[in-house]
């Protein structure tokens, strides 16, 4: 029997999906699945937009807030606050982090 090509497709979904969860499982361990950081992906709820990463607050913009900082000790890309705007969107639950996919194509964390 010849090896089908959707068996590989398979497999490699199979693997970003584990990949993924182990990210969420960080996330959660440091207390930070709550919360976006900047350099996260992000997309508006129930959308096909294109992700993009998270903005971070101007320097001396005076905001930061409780859950504007991302713990350190997890690959979070920084623990700089994160804008005003993006906490209140993920706040009100017009975005969320997305994670990163792991693959060619794929959109990467800042």
């Amino acid at each position: 029997r010849p090896h089908a090509k959707w068996l590989d497709a398979l497999h490699l979904s199979a693997l970003q999906s584990a990949l993924f969860n182990e990210y969420l499982v960080s996330r959660v361990r440091a207390g930070n699945f709550h919360r976006i950081c900047v350099g996260d992906l992000v997309g508006p709820v129930n959308s096909n937009e294109k992700p993009r990463l998270v903005k971070p607050s101007p320097p001396n913009a005076g905001y930061a807030g409780k859950d504007a900082l991302c713990a350190s000790g997890m690959d979070a890309p920084s623990d700089a606050a994160v804008s005003e705007e993006d906490a209140a969107a993920f706040a009100a639950g017009e975005i969320s982090f997305l994670g990163p996919l792991f693959g060619t194509g794929m959109s990467r964390p800042g």
